[in-house]
Parts: structure tokens; C-alpha cells; sequence
């Protein structure tokens, strides 16, 4: 069977073989289907509102078995996009396998490797649907490492008087569905600030988030060093609906251990430990120092706008 098909989609080549039983289509009904598309970019760009699709190379399409369990590939070399100033190519690769008759679908492979001005990177993708309830079923988890272009991102962060001094990486995972999302992330930069060469690690094992009514939770740390400083965010925990955000509750400690720069020099008074607690806008800190002797507890009233 080898068949090419014209339209103002595109042009589809189809090349394969089946085979059939009339009688019990549902049972019998094999393939083996080799396709290769090229789709029109002008159609394709009139549906993609403020993107503009620059190029989509050939799409290879496999499909091998049978109506019960059928295995997939999909893969196209290149896309461009272009949203205003960002250009992005990347390549794509998505296997896996299906069954037509229950409509259960697994991908395993999706593979996309992001180029553009503004970094790149890599994101590897699994995950499992049904096409007959797409909304409550689909489902999948991200891995991801992000390396953001440093002179793209200085040309914005110089107005802040911040120079990065490295390529910063991003590295983390993403799962969930439609109805909400459970990501990590981590990541290391090294950046200049007002004459102080600093380091951040920041470390996010938790960032959940229910899409219907906006509720998340998670915790962070965050630590910052350099010859004169070091201090940190250690296991900082919140939980609340970002649609009031001043009745968030969070809790979690900070350390100094030293800090001299900025035209401030702490190190006199530490090192320094204070725990705190933040809830029904009211902030709880007990700060201990070997150095300081202040109140064991300080409630600051949380007022908001």
C-alpha cells in the first residue's frame, strides 16, 4: 500500500501493509504503516496565535500492530519558533504504545532538546492517557535540565546591578495532570552584585499546586556564600491559596554564620540561628545568637495592603 495524499494541510506519503478478517474486524485488523507528512506551515501558523512557526522539518510516523495494542514513533528533526524576540529549534522524538479499541495510550521517550537564544536544554517526558476522557486521565512526568543563556540574561539583570558570572543550570521534575502539578527544582549560579562575587544554591524538593482552587504547599532552602558571607533559608515550609497570599502560613529557620558587605558587617553578632512562623498574618521569630542577647520571642503584626 503506498499512497501520497494533497491538501491544504499538507502532503502525507503512506507506505506500509494490513491485513484483515472482515468477519472480526476488531480482532483481526493488522499493520504496518511507514509515514512520512509535511505539513503546510502557513495553515499550521494561522491556528498558532502570536508564534510563528519558521520551520517544521518532515514528520515520520510508525505504527505496528493491531487495534487491541498498537506501537508508535513519531520524530521530526526540527522546529523553529519564533515568539518576538526568542528563536527557538529543537528536535522531537515520541514513542510508545496504545490500544484504539479502549483508547488507553502510553508515551515513554518524548524527547525534546530545546536550542535557542535564550538557553537550552533537554526535557524527557512519560506519561499515560485515555483519548475517551482526556481531561481526568492524562497524566505524566518531566525530567528536565535547563542551562539559561548568561549574556541574555545579563542584558536584563544589569539594570539591577547584577552580572552573572557563569552559564546558571536548572535541573528538576514535574508530575501530575491537568488538574494539578507536583514539581522540584534545583539550581546553581554564580553572580556579581555591587562588588561582591556571590554564589546561590537553591534548592525547591517541593512545589505543589491545585489548578481549580489554586492551593500549594512545598518548602525551599536557599543558601548564598561568599569570601565575606554566608547565610541561608533552610527547610522554609508554606502551604496556603495564592489567591491570599497574606493568609499563606510558612515556617523554617535562617543562619548566618557571616556577613560582612553592602556597607553592613554583622559578623560581631554572629553566628546567628532564627526560626520563625508566619500565620493568620501574624510573624513569630525566636532568634538565638551566643553573641546578642534580644527578646526569645519577637510577633511582628503582618499588615498588608
Amino acid at each position: 500500500m503506498d499512497t501520497i495524499i494533497n491538501s491544504n494541510l499538507g502532503k502525507l506519503y503512506l507506505a506500509g501493509n494490513t491485513a484483515l478478517d472482515f468477519d472480526d474486524i476488531n480482532h483481526t485488523l493488522k499493520y504496518n504503516i511507514n509515514t512520512k507528512v509535511n505539513l503546510n506551515r502557513d495553515f499550521l501558523s494561522s491556528y498558532i496565535s502570536g508564534i510563528e512557526l519558521k520551520r517544521l522539518n518532515t514528520i515520520r510516523i510508525l505504527l505496528n500492530g493491531n487495534l487491541e495494542n498498537t506501537k508508535y514513533k513519531i520524530s521530526t528533526s526540527k522546529i523553529s519558533l519564533i515568539k518576538d524576540d526568542i528563536i527557538l529549534d529543537t528536535p522531537l522524538n515520541l514513542e510508545g504504545h496504545g490500544s484504539i479499541l479502549s483508547g488507553k495510550i502510553d508515551f515513554f521517550g518524548l524527547s525534546l532538546k530545546p536550542d535557542s537564544n535564550i538557553g537550552y536544554g533537554e526535557l524527557i517526558v512519560t506519561g499515560d492517557f485515555n483519548f475517551k476522557d482526556f481531561k481526568s486521565t492524562f497524566n505524566h512526568h518531566t525530567n528536565f535540565n535547563l542551562y539559561p543563556n548568561r549574556d541574555y540574561l545579563n542584558s536584563i539583570l544589569n539594570e539591577q546591578n547584577i552580572t552573572l558570572m557563569e552559564t546558571p543550570s536548572l535541573s528538576g521534575k514535574a508530575e501530575g495532570g491537568l488538574s494539578s502539578i507536583d514539581t522540584s527544582l534545583y539550581s546553581n549560579v554564580k553572580f556579581l552584585y555591587q562588588g561582591n562575587i556571590l554564589r546561590l544554591a537553591l534548592d525547591f524538593p517541593r512545589f505543589y499546586l491545585d489548578f481549580d482552587d489554586l492551593y500549594s504547599e512545598g518548602y525551599i532552602s536557599l543558601f548564598i556564600k561568599s569570601p565575606n558571607m554566608e547565610f541561608g533559608f533552610v527547610d522554609n515550609r508554606f502551604s496556603g491559596s495564592l489567591n491570599s497570599l497574606e493568609d499563606i502560613t510558612s515556617d523554617g529557620n535562617v543562619y548566618i554564620k557571616k556577613f560582612k558587605g553592602f556597607g553592613v558587617d554583622l559578623n560581631p553578632i554572629l553566628p546567628m540561628d532564627i526560626n520563625f512562623k508566619i500565620k493568620n498574618r501574624l510573624a513569630d521569630f525566636n532568634l538565638s545568637s551566643n553573641r546578642l542577647i534580644l527578646l526569645e520571642h519577637l510577633k511582628i503584626l503582618m499588615i498588608y495592603h
